[in-house]
């Protein structure tokens, strides 16, 4: 089956852009992700990356992720998909949400309250959903994030403009007093892809909402496992617990079964030891340091993604989470956006691609250098030719002066 897309190339690295339904020009295509949970706009993934020495490399993959694949299951993404919500059920949290203590946080749903039973209501970066049309849905008329709803209208979707290393989409959508328009601009430089969302409200009431991406991660279809590693831009020292795992009373595997947790000073490091088997979950909710953005670094067959977003701060953060399965390894740091009417919020996801071996480039992984406690055995390897050069050049003066003072000594015996 082929899926309607657009690949951005720069030589270093392609990326695949699924195009939602409505922005298809072959209609013998389909679109990747049609379901009613995650931004349409945000399916980025496949990407192919060529290293120095020629060998290549799929990452953000499509292989291992809820096979087979169902485009109209909530949670069928790819990539870099992001959700306008919390990721869990209610379409409100009224009081004490996430990190800072908030209320009044939507679920990333617009009018879910006052409709009724099979009237319409929005869905952010999805489009116009009928309430009550979900399997999962009851009499109670909870939202339910991850259950498929029925859509009342086809989502539309407008292209802005689309070139060999960039494309924009938009799309615009009025329901009663509530409205939004999103933009999305998708765009390579070099090693670098950066994502950034711009969200207007164009309604009658101000509305707060989580948004997060979900970077669904793996590479060249290898379970997560041994050669995994996740560091966190969360200060681990001093620090105890540094996470929570309340979904192990229930249905999460802890975290520690399959990885060891390095706790620095500057950052929270996890490596794999056990492969993960198909079955096991684990989700993984960490604590608020008061200093973080939300950056991370990935590593995995010989590849780092370091990810940052500048615009958003600490205080602005709802909470920093850890999903794991089998088919994905993936940090969840999540914004708590406020907008009044008219208001428009952008910010930028960018993720710099890099060779294990190099040295790092962002200031995450300059922190995870300098925090005192370790070197990557990659930053050893790359210094030890300068080590010997050092030593073996301090050696030849060390024996130079020995030399000529024994000569200054004979000379003077003589």
């Amino acid at each position: 089956m082929h899926y309607a897309n657009l690949t951005l190339d720069t030589g270093e690295l392609s990326v695949v852009v699924y195009l939602p339904e409505s922005l298809r020009t072959d209609l013998k295509d389909t679109s990747f992700y049609a379901g009613s949970r995650f931004d349409h706009s945000s399916m980025i993934g496949s990407i192919q990356r060529t290293t120095p020495d020629g060998r290549h490399h799929t990452l953000f993959g499509t292989d291992l992720w809820r096979i087979p694949h169902n485009e109209h299951w909530p949670e069928s993404g790819v990539g870099l998909a992001a959700e306008f919500g919390v990721g869990d059920n209610g379409a409100f949290c009224f009081f004490h949400c996430g990190w800072q203590q908030g209320s009044d946080i939507t679920n990333g749903v617009l009018g879910y309250t006052e409709a009724k039973l099979g009237e319409p209501f929005l869905k952010i970066g999805v489009g116009v959903l009928v309430k009550g049309t979900c399997p999962e849905c009851d009499s109670a008329g909870d939202y339910k994030f991850n259950s498929p709803y029925l859509f009342a209208e086809e989502p539309q979707w407008k292209m802005e403009a689309a070139g060999p290393t960039s494309v924009k989409m938009k799309q615009e959508i009025r329901l009663r007093q509530y409205g939004y328009k999103l933009l999305k601009e998708i765009s390579l430089t070099g090693s670098t892809l950066a994502v950034t969302t711009s969200l207007t409200n164009l309604g009658q009431d101000a509305f707060s909402t989580v948004w997060y991406s979900h970077n669904f991660f793996t590479c060249d279809g290898d379970a997560v496992g041994p050669g995994y590693a996740l560091e966190m831009d969360l200060a681990g020292e001093n620090r105890d617990p540094v996470y929570e795992e309340p979904g192990t009373w229930s249905w999460s595997t802890p975290l520690r079964t399959y990885a060891r947790v390095i706790k620095k000073v500057r950052s929270i490091r996890i490596e794999w030891q056990d492969a993960i088997p198909p079955g096991p979950r684990i989700k993984s909710e960490f604590l608020n340091d008061g200093k973080t953005t939300g950056a991370f670094r990935l590593e995995a067959c010989g590849t780092t993604i370091e990810s940052t977003l500048h615009e958003l701060q600490n205080n602005e953060m709802y909470a920093y989470n850890l999903y794991v399965e089998r088919g994905t390894l993936s940090p969840e740091p999540q914004f708590l956006l406020h907008l009044a009417p008219g208001e428009t919020r952008t910010w930028t996801q960018r993720l710099v691609f890099g060779d294990l071996n190099a040295m790092p480039a962002t200031a995450l992984a300059a922190s995870v250098l300098g925090d005192g406690t370790s070197l990557p055995m990659s930053f050893l390897v790359q210094i030890l030719p300068l080590l010997l050069v050092v030593v073996f050049f301090s050696m030849a003066v060390a024996f130079t002066r020995s030399w000529n003072s024994i000569r200054r000594r004979g000379y003077q015996s003589v």
